[in-house]
């Protein structure tokens, strides 16, 4: 029996990979499943040249995850156009964002050269350093994806359109990629199976199985999603980070302690999930948002919701994460659910959200001192919105619970500046919305 069943987080890590990456088109209707598209392209032409399996896992792994570094709307719109200038920014960011997680370093390198042209044999190698066939096969699958469906139904995009893609064999695109996908393309029902719905299939072909990541390696998953949404807004960039050590040091006091109280603080990673679906113009406003913008930032926690819901094995972290804005009398959302239903590890999350808002420094405001934030957390607990002896406890500890966060949120400062300023980013328009 393996040691650390039981003891770890029992994930298929294919579930949370097209998890997330399905929240990542959530951000505007125009890329509605462009990662799901790109990834069923690429498997099909993948098949077709008969690419070994460990390299078309890691095809998959990075179509799925292909754009997580295109971190503003406007990036992710421009990126639907066939062509398509400065790209590399945010393939470079998504490289840098991916390795950090052991299971995806071969994945970050496809997605790291997967705009990089093909150029009459030139683009094999980068920097002295050869260039993985997944990239090459990523870059025509993300073009082919982008191309909009034509007038003969099934999702086929009109000969034109296609033309573009046969055109580019070597200069744009590998020869051998180019012929393959033409000869996949022409397989009854290819196109309809490229835009169904859902993700079974593609799930079931990346044989990741039940992976039983040790709790380190959990934690540094979620670290890299919660980079993802953080780091798409100046105004957030350290916000989960905050919010993630103040409730991991407030869950023991509260009698959440040992392997519970840590993932209380990975739930906390994981709670502006949702967020994903959020663009970061609108992150950013500094105007009152209108009413559809509230409630586009409203539905955040139902987004994440529903991407961890996708997830076996995640049940206890998805409500603690999720219930965040649920509040004791009932007039909390995404749910209202009444005080009985709403676990302790959640209030402890709502806290520590609370009080990272109000004490931490934006761009736009100072933050408060602890005894302010403290005086705002107990109006709320009379009025029955947060659990009172959380807040209680935080009163008590207000002074460490602040230097806890102000701590966490330095670290991840100069992790965002270093990443936002690195020497190797073509451009820093992907930073800007």
């Amino acid at each position: 029996m393996d040691p650390n069943r039981g003891n770890g987080f029992e994930v298929n890590l294919g579930d949370l990979v097209f998890a997330v990456s399905s929240a990542l088109d959530l951000v505007s209707p125009a890329v509605a499943n462009h990662h799901l598209r790109t990834a069923r392209i690429a498997r099909a032409v993948a098949g077709q040249i008969n690419l070994p399996a460990a390299e078309r896992k890691d095809l998959l792994l990075a179509a799925a995850l292909h754009d997580c570094g295109a971190f503003s709307l406007h990036e992710r719109l421009d990126l639907m156009r066939f062509e398509v200038e400065e790209a590399e920014g945010h393939a470079e960011s998504g490289y840098r964002l991916l390795k950090a997680f052991p299971h995806f370093e071969r994945a970050a390198e496809i997605v790291r050269n997967h705009h990089l042209p093909w150029d009459h044999s030139r683009g094999e190698s980068r920097e002295g350093r050869p260039v993985p066939p997944g990239s090459h096969l990523l870059h025509l699958a993300d073009r082919v994806s982008v191309l909009p469906a034509g007038t003969a139904g099934a999702d086929a995009p009109d000969s034109e359109d296609l033309g573009a893609v046969l055109a580019g064999a070597g200069s744009r695109f590998v020869p051998r990629i180019v012929e393959a996908f033409a000869e996949t393309a022409a397989r009854p029902g290819f196109w309809r199976e490229v835009g169904a719905a859902g993700d079974d299939d593609l799930r079931r072909d990346l044989v990741l199985g039940d992976v039983v990541l040790s709790e380190s390696d959990f934690r540094s998953l979620a670290h890299l999603f919660w980079q993802i949404v953080d780091y798409r807004s100046r105004f957030t960039a350290t916000h989960t980070s905050g919010v993630a050590a103040v409730a991991g040091f407030l869950a023991p006091l509260a009698g959440v302690d040992g392997a519970a109280g840590r993932r209380v603080s990975i739930a906390a990673g994981l709670h502006d999930l949702g967020k994903l679906a959020v663009p970061c113009e609108t992150l950013d406003k500094e105007r009152a948002l209108n009413s559809g913008e509230q409630a586009m930032i409203r539905n955040h926690p139902l987004n994440g919701w529903r991407v961890l819901s996708r997830v076996p094995g995640l049940e206890d972290i998805n409500q603690w994460a999720n219930f965040h804005h649920e509040r004791l009398d009932g007039s909390g959302y995404p749910f209202q659910m009444p005080a009985e239903r709403i676990p302790l590890e959640s209030r402890i999350v709502a806290v520590a959200d609370v009080f990272t808002a109000l004490t931490e420094e934006r761009p736009y405001r100072r933050g408060m001192s602890g005894r302010e934030a403290v005086a705002i957390l107990q109006g709320m607990a009379d009025r029955k919105a947060i659990d009172h002896d959380v807040v209680a406890l935080m009163a008590v500890h207000r002074e460490e619970a602040a230097v806890v966060r102000r701590m966490a949120q330095e670290g991840a400062s100069e992790r965002y500046v270093a990443f936002k300023e690195h020497p190797q980013d073509h451009g820093a328009e992907h930073f800007a919305c």
